[in-house]
């Protein structure tokens, strides 16, 4: 029986953004839907994630409820995003070095999903990273690559893998973390990794027969948006002016054209839940905007998504 054929015709994608501590906003925002439609979760057939929606899918993977998740970020955040004094000095201060220290958001993995492999969880993942060596033979053709971890049991599948190195790979944000193993973070191309889930999902490689366009269910959960602009309409800049917007100017160009390309590519099956953060802008280390972003949270208006849900996912 086909993936298509056990869920009444139709395959079910939750794909999660990435963004840094406003997973936090990610995670209450699924909770709250939780308790409206308790059964939603269950009918996920693949949950993509990309850098802390990584974490959050590999989580739900494991059957995990999601104010549960949501726990961890109040627990850990200001665990991951801190740095003494002397690190600043060592690093100057980010100029010279990672702001962060990848180790400690390591050890908080390791301690979550201990020795657990893709293979063992409940649902199908994927996870975007970025190989930023693929060690070819042929020097002339050596070259970083993107790379999409997943447990589909399809040859070069990455069953074996332990989700707590594939949450720390796709979460590797460059110059705010080192680089893991080779990896670094899935954002630098896939932010929203929704169209990459919509891929994976059409690949008569991995789903044998796939589903059709029409047959997908596509919901999109972001980290909330925030106002951030570079005002001037001709900036004479190089690289050190351009060195701290560039990487959130990426970030969010990518995931907004991702939501445009799914909106005309599935229409009606496919929904986007990504409101304001009440106009204040967050950014991915801002450990003291829990709060905020609990109160954001607990003010989204879900009506619309809830009427999709029933609509489109649950009937």
């Amino acid at each position: 029986m086909t993936a298509t054929e056990s869920n009444n015709g139709v395959y079910r994608i939750l794909a999660l953004d990435g963004g840094g501590v406003r997973g936090f906003f990610t995670a209450q925002l699924i909770a709250r839907l939780a308790s409206r439609r308790p059964d939603w979760l269950d009918r996920v057939d693949l949950i993509a994630g990309t850098s802390t929606g990584a974490i959050i899918a590999l989580c739900l993977g494991m059957g995990m409820d999601p104010g549960a998740i949501a726990a961890i970020y109040e627990r850990e955040a200001n665990r991951i995003f801190s740095a003494t004094l002397t690190d600043r000095v060592l690093d100057a201060g980010g100029l010279i070095g990672p702001r962060y220290d990848v180790r400690k958001l390591a050890a908080i993995l390791r301690q979550l999903f201990r020795d657990v492999r893709l293979e063992e969880l409940d649902k199908r993942v994927l996870v975007p990273a970025f190989d930023l060596d693929d060690e070819n033979p042929d020097p002339r053709r050596r070259r970083w690559k993107p790379k999409l971890f997943h447990n589909f049991p399809t040859a070069g599948g990455d069953g074996g893998m332990l989700i707590r190195d594939v949450a720390l790979y796709s979460s590797a944000v460059p110059a705010v973390f080192s680089s893991v193993d080779g990896y670094v973070d899935g954002g630098v191309y896939a932010a929203n990794p929704t169209l990459c889930a919509v891929a994976q999902s059409l690949d008569d490689g991995v789903l044998n027969p796939p589903p059709t366009l029409r047959q997908l269910r596509v919901f999109s959960v972001g980290t909330g948006k925030s106002p951030l602009h570079i005002e001037g309409e001709s900036l004479h800049w190089g690289m050190a002016q351009w060195a701290k917007p560039l990487l959130g100017l990426v970030l969010d160009a990518g995931v907004a054209v991702v939501d445009y390309q799914c909106t005309q590519l599935i229409g009606g099956n496919y929904h986007r839940l990504n409101p304001w953060l009440d106009g204040r802008t967050i950014l991915l280390d801002d450990a003291d905007a829990l709060p905020h972003l609990r109160k954001a949270a607990a003010g989204v208006e879900l009506e619309d998504t809830v009427a999709w849900l029933d609509r489109a996912w649950l009937s």
